[in-house]
């Protein structure tokens, strides 16, 4: 199916007390093309009024959004904009449903994905029966005159049209007229058959319909046509994109202005009077004063100096107030006057207030104004935290800045429901708290990934849950002689034992359930792949990502040997990294073990990585965990892996560290007797087995 472009045009108001005939109404269209365009999605995409006069002209926005493409048309009806978006992608056509409330401009539901024959050159709402008719295609390359259901969605052909059609438009009446692709008007039944009407006599001036969707309305004040028209001009081989008007009973075709930039407008509109031209007109000025969260309080408003025609308003008035069609209040005004209006509403929520002014001319011009009423859900709590000592987690958090609906919040009132994750189970720690703090008794039993979420109560309303990070936590695991610790990760559920802390806060997870995976950066996490721990670089910023082991229960004076491999995947890049071990989940207090160096890439055909090994010898007794830093500038991060983690009693020797493979930092090699054996040493390759002196520490190079 070709794609299909759009015009659109709408609304008539009057703007003046003119005879029906001098009144110049304003239309409203869906501007879906300019020549100054970037693409098809242009942020200037919308739906726009302009006045059907030369005069002032201009394309005044409404509501832009790249959304507004509406390529297989639309219609408005008053109160909602249906219009159809089709495209094409990887060699598909597919049609989308957008549906937008006019008062607001916000969509009223998502997008619907629709057969592609319910786009159409042009749609109408017949006044008479409310009914929507649209000249749509199919999928047999013929125009059908459909009624169109938009709700469900659906289209029921009431019959093939006999030629091609560009515009449709109902008049007051209901009836049916379109402008041919030869220039002709026709008159449509509701079966889809035409009677002639006449021609346009666009041929006389060189002109004929070009190949682009347009659209037309009828004024219901004048009974005029206007018609947002794309033609092609023979004599001068251009573009001719126009407002023109047509009287039907006459055939009388006049232009009233040129649109800018070839401007194809789809989806045109003229809205009925709001009110009669000596009724009042709108009331401005709109507030409100309710105390706390309360329903009851009062509307604020300027009752209007005008008439809905624009001329000036006297005498006695009268006002309501409304919500949802059930009058709230009611009194007596005068124009220009400050109103007071106390009202109760029904419930919390967003109130769609509407005031009317009225006179002996009768109900003036409605003046809508939303505003949320009542104790609102708020934002969620902020700086949320998590300390553990002794077995037991403290959640601290504070409270949140702001409501959702700008409605109603102390933020001294409220309280907070506190929940617990241990791996996917969730448990209700503490409800309705009415501080800042909550704490949580972790289980020894096994090693397992917590994570804890606060939720802000505000009456009958919940926050969404603010998180902390997750944490591994399980007994601490004894080192003997015969009980060595080593961890190969084989499988994922070895990561349960290990903490990522992101301490520069750049940690991102794009989650695309559709396609089954996700795309993460700037943390530390399990890679299946590799069967290894696997640090994740953030391509926009420097590294400052720990991952830390299980907790170990070591001993004062024993020595232990930490082994690990770890590898860097590209060498161009200088990796920043460090082994620390120390207490608890601060590792930026940790004491270290090693000096900052850069892994090693794999190496040789079989891709070995590099051993380190290190020992520790802790001043006291205690729970110690290990951390691997990763902490390299932006220019040199890239990925980094971990593997191979052991850790075991050794022999007490006095030596400070076993070398079986390259050292990663440069440094002076001295004999114990003190002699430099090799400055600048970036590896031992090559030495005796024995004792050597290296940056200050003794090595045995085996």
């Amino acid at each position: 199916m070709n794609k299909l472009l759009l015009l659109a045009m709408a609304a008539a108001l009057p703007l003046q007390t003119l005879s029906a005939q001098e009144k110049v109404p304003t239309l409203y269209g869906n501007l879906i093309f300019m020549n100054s365009f970037e693409n098809t999605y242009d942020s200037r995409l919308g739906v726009y009024s302009f006045p059907a006069s030369e005069n002032n002209f201009a394309l005044t926005p409404l509501a832009t959004s790249v959304n507004f493409n509406a390529t297989g048309n639309g219609v408005m009806d008053g109160k909602t904009y249906n219009f159809l978006m089709s495209d094409s992608y990887d060699g598909e056509d597919y049609t989308q449903l957008y549906t937008y409330d006019m008062e607001t401009w916000k969509l009223t539901r998502k997008p619907i994905d629709v057969d592609n024959t319910m786009c159409a050159a042009d749609f109408t709402v017949d006044p008479t029966t409310c009914k929507t008719y649209g000249l749509c295609t199919s999928w047999s390359g013929k125009f059908e005159l459909c009624e169109m259901d938009f709700t469900s969605p659906d289209r029921k052909s009431l019959g093939v049209v006999d030629s091609t059609y560009c515009t449709l438009a109902a008049d007051a009446k209901g009836d049916l007229y379109s402008i041919s692709a030869k220039g002709n008007l026709v008159k449509l039944s509701k079966a889809g058959v035409p009677t002639y009407e006449g021609s346009l006599g666009l041929d006389k001036q060189s002109l004929e319909i070009y190949n682009r969707v347009q659209s037309a309305t009828f004024d219901p004040s004048t009974g005029l046509m206007y018609w947002a028209a794309q033609l092609w001009d023979n004599k001068n081989a251009k573009l001719v994109s126009a407002l023109y008007s047509l009287d039907v009973a006459t055939m009388t075709l006049n232009k009233i202005v040129d649109f800018p930039e070839n401007a194809q407008i789809v989806s045109l509109y003229i809205p009925k009077p709001k009110a009669a031209d000596n009724a009042p007109g709108a009331s401005t000025d709109i507030s409100k004063q309710f105390d706390g969260g309360s329903l009851t309080g009062k509307i604020l408003f300027t009752a209007p100096t005008t008439t809905y025609g624009g001329g000036e308003l006297s005498g006695n008035l009268t006002y309501e107030v409304s919500v949802d069609g059930v009058v709230l209040a009611t009194g007596n005004t005068t124009p220009g006057a400050k109103v007071s209006a106390p009202v109760t509403v029904a419930k919390e929520g967003t109130a769609r207030f509407e005031i009317t002014v009225s006179n002996d001319a009768g109900k003036g011009e409605p003046a809508v104004w939303r505003s949320y009423i009542g104790l609102d859900e708020t934002s969620v709590p902020t700086d949320v935290k998590m300390t553990v000592a002794d077995d037991k987690a403290t959640i601290t958090w504070q409270a949140p800045d702001s409501t959702l609906h700008k409605g109603y919040f102390d933020p001294n009132t409220l309280k907070y429901n506190v929940y617990a994750y241990r791996g996917t189970n969730k448990q209700l720690v503490a409800e309705n708290v009415e501080g800042n703090k909550a704490e949580y008794a972790l289980a020894a039993d096994g090693y397992a990934k917590y994570q804890f979420g606060v939720v802000a109560v505000n009456g009958s309303h919940l926050s969404d849950e603010a998180k902390t990070a997750d944490f591994a936590y399980g007994p601490a695991v004894d080192v003997t002689e015969d009980k060595p610790y080593k961890e190969t990760f084989d499988t994922e559920s070895s990561f349960d034992a290990y903490t990522s802390i992101d301490a520069n806060g750049d940690k991102k997870v794009e989650d695309y359930p559709d396609y089954g995976f996700s795309i993460k950066s700037g943390f530390w996490d399990y890679a299946a792949y590799e069967e290894a721990l696997e640090y994740q670089p953030n391509s926009l910023g420097a590294a400052d990502d720990w991952v830390l082991t299980p907790r170990f229960n070591l001993k004062k004076g024993n020595t232990y040997e930490l082994s690990f491999t770890a590898w860097r995947q590209n060498k161009r890049y200088n990796e920043k990294f460090q082994v620390a071990y120390g207490q608890g989940y601060a590792p930026s207090l940790y004491t270290n073990v090693s000096e900052v160096f850069s892994p090693d890439t794999l190496a040789g055909t079989d891709k070995v990585a590099t051993i380190y090994t290190f020992n520790i010898k802790p001043e006291a007794d205690g729970d110690y965990m290990f951390g691997f830093h990763d902490f390299s500038d932006a220019a040199n991060s890239y990925y980094v892996y971990l593997d191979n983690v052991q850790l075991k009693l050794a022999a007490a020797t006095g030596i400070d560290e076993l070398m079986t493979e390259a050292r990663p930092s440069a440094f002076d090699v001295y004999s114990v007797s003190g002699v430099l054996l090799r400055r600048h040493a970036t590896s031992l390759a090559g030495l005796p087995k024995g004792l050597y002196i290296v940056g200050g520490r003794k090595i045995l190079v085996k």
